[in-house]
């Protein structure tokens, strides 16, 4: 009894999401969807300019809701999501399976794992960078965006301040060194805005 309820309102679910399904698989759905892609790669582009890469690129393409002004609209991630989707239901369900198609199989998994290898770069990378001296070797990385002070005494464990707290003209005392810090000038472009 209970399996038949299941199944009966699977199959009715099912029923109700085909329209869906169908629109999303069609190619008009994509046609709508390029343009905003398109609007998101120019604006990024531009604001790398006042904003800095990073900045820029979290904001309009690694972001989920892109705020213009008090309008939510879809972010790159978002956009990049629903391409996917579409083009997966697409192919999946509603590609003809046959030699004479093979071109355009293989064209729509080829997009498809450039979508799916762009989705999990920016959902699972780390950036960073390595200041490697001519003739020696580094196996470590830096982030761009930790950044700290780190103050190494001879025989004693490192005294490491979050970069983010100090400020220009700020003084420091660290007693157990015998030693006061002021800082002169604060680097504004080891910072980032979100």
């Amino acid at each position: 009894m209970a399996m038949d309820f299941a199944r009966k309102f699977i199959e009715k679910s099912m029923e109700r999401l085909k329209p869906l399904i169908r629109f999303s698989a069609s190619a008009s759905f994509i046609f709508y969807t390029l343009p905003w892609l398109m609007v998101l790669v120019v604006l990024g582009t531009i604001s790398q300019k006042e904003l800095g890469l990073y900045t820029a690129s979290q904001t309009y393409f690694n972001s989920i809701i892109l705020w213009l002004g008090p309008i939510p609209t879809p972010g790159g991630l978002t956009t990049i999501a629903i391409i996917f989707i579409g083009l997966m239901i697409k192919f999946i369900f509603f590609s003809k399976w046959n030699r004479r198609q093979a071109g355009i199989i293989i064209t729509h998994l080829g997009i498809l794992l450039l979508l799916l290898g762009g989705i999990m770069t920016a959902g699972l990378s780390r950036e960073g960078f390595m200041i490697i001296p001519e003739g020696e070797a580094i196996n470590f990385t830096s982030d761009y965006h930790q950044r700290a002070v780190s103050i190494t005494p001879e025989n004693l464990a490192p005294i490491t301040i979050n970069f983010d707290t100090l400020a220009k003209g700020q003084e420091l005392s660290f007693e157990e060194l015998g030693l006061n810090l002021k800082i002169l000038e604060h680097c504004n472009n080891c910072s980032c805005l979100l």
